[in-house]
Order: structure tokens, then sequence, then C-alpha cells
């Protein structure tokens, strides 16, 4: 088997992508790659008037309340339009970025040769799969300039602030450090006091269990006047086997795609990755990556990341057909969620589901406090809040609080002068339809509001109330809804499986309330200012996600 690992790929890609006019802007248009099965695929060429003629056309048919179409395919070729924004300011220019995919064949990327599995990918030692993401850190590391200049170029169409986006880029080194694989996967997939690695590699003894027969078992030999034959035990064994993997993953944040596909080869798995909308250059990046610093490997020759529309029945029907995955993982809304469960009968889905987090700040925490104990409560709820930009599913929306009238109002100006300062360093960006929906939220919800303006144009608010919210009412764009509580058990009202993470001040009540908030779906009860920490071997929506990524299979 050749698991070759190539070196000096750093002048290799640029040369390549130069050659082939990939990822770099020419007359606003982008070409990107695509990985099938350890090949790049590339997107024809089209002219910027025939882009911009197929989206006139769709257009054409819009609605008045329609927005604008972000997608068009012309001939072959996916074509995603987003909109570039003014970096200063955070507004749309009336300029667009185009990008251009290549369309493929969904019967290539399914995987219908077991064995050739078997005797490939499945083989592979888990030392091999260290030494993989060695070298796609390397190669990252290396064509750091390369890198940089993606970074650069996709911060025109980015919607998050420039410190998220640049802080994305900058994070790829440790999602692919070799030290935290090797952690996540011992920790994940470890039983019997097993590291969880070694039933990656091979078929586990387990010399500690005591199994016990089946009836039929124990009266085979009697009947058959056989007791030279009566049954004993052998030793049970364990093995974590891979997994064909369809990911489909969503685009409130660069690192999706990112995570699932190395979430794929730390199993061992062959794998389709669907970059989402908004987020398909990470993607991108990770096919070079894979191309140039490790093309011959067996990894690399299972793994494809590629884009399609959502709901494209040519591809989805043949995706969702049985036998064609082992497991399919869906990040999404439950509508998208349901269509995927409802098409995939026959083969398991692992969901993400669209969630939000709260957060609690006790009265103890707010009495007499300093001015410096004061902003130690904001830059938490800051931090917890602001996750994403507010669009990520463990991000605070609505911050729960059973002080005082007067500490209420204190710790809103806190929060409303922390926002201003936090706009002015880092402007919002607000998607279409936003500014109304908060002019709309203003004349429903009675309550205090603090508001944030640029220019005119809304940047952030914090709002006191006493009435009952609706979340989907928050449009999560720096919004922060305080609600008074008369006592910190009365959190437990307003929890369910839709809040992924509750944050608490004072620390002090986290025993007294984390099993009965775990109890109602919580997934992740914490100090106040933790709600975005993360380690390797981390739960992640109620899931031990490896282990629900391989296949146990008893020997």
């Amino acid at each position: 088997m050749n698991n070759a690992i190539s070196s000096n790929s750093t002048n290799k890609t640029s040369e390549y992508c130069k050659q082939n006019q990939l990822m770099e802007l020419n007359e606003n248009i982008i070409r990107i790659p695509s990985l099938v099965k350890g090949r790049l695929l590339l997107p024809n060429s089209i002219s910027k008037n025939e882009i911009e003629e197929a989206f006139a056309r769709k257009d054409s048919f819009r609605g008045v309340s329609d927005f604008d179409a972000t997608y068009v395919k012309v001939g072959e070729t996916h074509v995603l339009k987003e909109a570039i924004i003014d970096r200063q300011n955070m507004e749309k220019t009336g300029k667009y970025v185009y990008s251009l995919i290549g369309s493929f064949d969904p019967a290539d990327l399914i995987e219908s040769d077991i064995q050739s599995l078997v005797d490939g990918i499945y083989s592979l030692s888990f030392r091999d799969i260290l030494d993989y993401f060695s070298a796609l850190q390397a190669w990252f590391i290396e064509n750091e300039e390369f890198v940089d200049t993606i970074r650069r170029t996709t911060l025109l169409t980015s919607e998050l602030p420039d410190i998220w986006h640049n802080t994305s880029f900058s994070l790829i080194h440790s999602l692919l450090d070799h030290h935290q694989i090797e952690l996540n996967v011992n920790s994940d997939l470890s039983a019997w006091s097993i590291p969880g690695s070694s039933f990656l590699d091979d078929w586990q003894d387990l010399p500690e269990a005591e199994p016990f027969p089946e009836t039929a078992n124990l009266f085979a030999s009697e009947y058959c006047g056989d007791n030279d034959s009566a049954w004993s035990p052998s030793t049970p064994k364990l093995k974590a086997m891979p997994t064909r993997q369809l990911h489909i993953t969503a685009g409130n944040s660069p690192h999706i795609p990112f995570f699932s596909a190395v979430r794929a080869i730390m199993t061992k798995s062959p794998a389709v990755i669907k970059s989402p909308y908004g987020a398909t250059t990470p993607g991108a990046l990770l096919s070079l990556a894979a191309f140039f610093a490790c093309p011959d490997h067996p990894i690399t020759k299972s793994l494809s990341i590629v884009y399609w529309p959502g709901g494209d029945k040519t591809v989805e029907d043949r995706f969702f057909a049985p036998n064609s995955f082992d497991r399919i993982v869906v990040w999404g809304a439950p509508d998208s969620v349901l269509s995927v469960k409802s098409r995939a009968l026959f083969t398991k889905v692992l969901t993400f589901n669209p969630r939000y987090a709260v957060s609690f700040v006790g009265k103890d925490s707010l009495e007499g406090t300093t001015t410096g104990e004061l902003n130690s409560i904001v830059v938490k709820l800051l931090g917890d809040a602001l996750i994403a930009n507010q669009k990520a599913c463990i991000a605070s929306q609505i911050i729960y609080t059973d002080g005082s009238d007067a500490q209420v109002e204190r710790l809103a100006k806190g929060l409303h002068e922390a926002l201003k300062e936090f706009d002015r360093n880092s402007p919002n960006y607000l998607k279409q339809g936003m500014a109304g929906d908060i002019k709309r939220l203003k004349r429903v919800i009675n309550g205090d509001w603090k508001e944030n303006y640029k220019s005119g144009k809304f940047q952030s608010a914090v709002v006191v109330m006493e009435d009952e919210f609706k979340i989907s009412q928050h449009p999560m764009c720096r919004l922060f809804v305080i609600r008074k509580l008369k006592n910190p058990k009365d959190i437990l009202t307003y929890l369910h499986h839709g809040v992924s993470t509750v944050s608490i001040s004072p620390e002090s009540l986290l025993p007294e309330l984390r099993d009965s908030i775990a109890a109602r779906g919580v997934s992740n009860v914490v100090p106040l200012g933790q709600s975005g920490r993360a380690y390797a071997g981390m739960s992640h929506d109620g899931m031990m996600v490896l282990s629900e990524l391989v296949d146990w299979k008893n020997g």
C-alpha cells in the first residue's frame, strides 16, 4: 500500500493554482476546486457576462418580496453569488464575488467496493492517521502565504466581522494537531479501560467480560448426546469499524466543514463532505492540502469535498438510497433534517439541530459590585453571547437574572457601554431584513431598550423585559435580552432540548442547578464566560460523536 506523504508542496500548490486560475480573484470571479476521491475537480471557465445574464434571467421570475438570487447553474458549473461588504461600515457595496464550482456524478463518490476499503483505508494503523494529520498541518504551515491570500480574498464577502474571519484561519493548525487528534480518539472511543485508538487499530480482547449463553446453547449438546461439545465461553472481542460517511454541513461557521472532515479522517472513514454556501473555501483549502501533501494516501483517495445546492434530487436521491452510506451527518434547520431522515430511512442519521444558549446572573454576583467586578461579569457575558457574532448554537441569546431593579439597570448599562466599545472596534453586519426585524421587535416588546447606532444604522442593543420572549423572534445580531426572574430555579421553566448551553454566575449555584438543568435537555452547564470552551474528547449535542460515527463490532 502506498501511504506516501509528499514534501515540498509549497511551490507545487501555488504554481498549480496560478496555472489553472484557481483560488484567485479575476473580475470578481473565483474558481474553486473540489476533491473527488483524491482527484481535483476544476470548474469550467465562464465569462462575467454569462454569469450576470444567468442571474438576471433568474431574478426576472422573482416576486416582489423575494431576495435576489444567490445561485445559478451555468452548464455543468455551479455559480454562487456573494455580496462584497465594506469592511469599515460592514455594509454591502452593491458588488459581488462569483464562485465557480464544478459539478459531479454522485455515483462516482459512492464507495461500492467494500473489500477494497477493507484492504485499503480500513487497514491503516492509527499511527498512519496521525502522520496524515501532521502532513496536512505541515502543508498549511508551508503554504501560509498562499492561505493568507485566500483569507484576504474571502474577507471581501465574510458576513462575520474581521476578527472572527481572521481567527478562523489562524485556528486551522490547532484543528489538525496530532496530539489533540490522539487525545480525542482515545477518550471518545475508549471502553473497558482500553484507549479508543486500539479499537480502531484491531480487534481487542475483553478479558473482564463475563459472557453468558443463550438457552439453546445450554441444551444443544445435551439433546445431541455430546457432552464433550458443551458450551463454554470464549473471550469476547470488540472493534470500532470505520463507516462510509456523508456530511451535510451548515454555513454559520466556516469551521464546520473542517470539523466534519477531521471527524471522518479520525475514524479512518471514506467520506463525502458537502461544503455549504458561504463557506466553500475551507473545503477547497483542505482539498488542496490533501491533494498536494498526500496525493496517493488511501485517506485522500477515499475523501470527497464537493458542493451541490441543497435539495438537488439528482444528487440526494442517489446519496440517500439504501447502502450508499453507513452514516449521514446533518447540520441544519429542522425541516432540512426531517427531509434527510424521511428520505434516508435505511441509513443511520446523526443530526446537529439549530439550538441556542442562555446565561443566568444571580443577584449575589451583582450585589455591591465594584466597577471592576461588574466589568468582569460584562466581559464574560460578551464572551458567551458573541460566539460567531451571536450566530453559533452555543451563543447566549437571553440573560436571566434574579437581581433587583437597580442591579439589573446597572448590568444593562454596563453591557450597553461595553457593546458600544465592541461595535467601535468590530462593526456589526446586518443581513438583509434584519434592520426591519429589530424595528418590529421594538414595537412588540414592552421593555427598556438601550441601543447603539453607527451613522444611523443599528449595531447592538440591550433590552430589559419581564414578559415572555419567543426565541424565534431573536435576530441573533448582538441583541442582549435580559429577563427578570424571582429566583434562580425559575430558569428551569424556560429550558428544553433546544437550549444547548446555560452559563451561570455565581459558580456556587452550579452544584444546586446543574443536574436539574441537564435533565431538561441542556448539553452544557458551565460557569459564566465558559460557553465557548472546547476540548478534545468533548461531547457534542449529547453525543460522543466519534463513537456514533464508527460501527461497533463484536467478535
